[in-house]
């Protein structure tokens, strides 16, 4: 694998990644892998994968809940 192709594999890993978090939690608990399968923009197989990876590793994560400073 060249490095263009690395680093191309690695911005659709972020794609995929971004994508879930921008996600809100009742959608995320609504996915199921056709809903999933839909989302992804990739067609060729590498780029379905990696994006799919970043997607799927993002949701693993803890989503942090927002948290605001009291107005004085």
């Amino acid at each position: 694998m060249t490095t263009n192709e690395t680093f191309k594999l690695s911005r659709v890993y972020a794609a995929g990644w971004n994508a879930a978090n921008r996600l809100a939690t009742r959608d995320v608990d609504a996915l199921d892998l056709a809903t999933l399968a839909a989302l992804n923009p990739y067609v060729l197989e590498a780029e379905r994968s990696k994006w799919t990876s970043g997607f799927t590793n993002a949701l693993a994560k803890e989503r942090p809940t927002a948290t605001r400073k009291a107005r004085r």
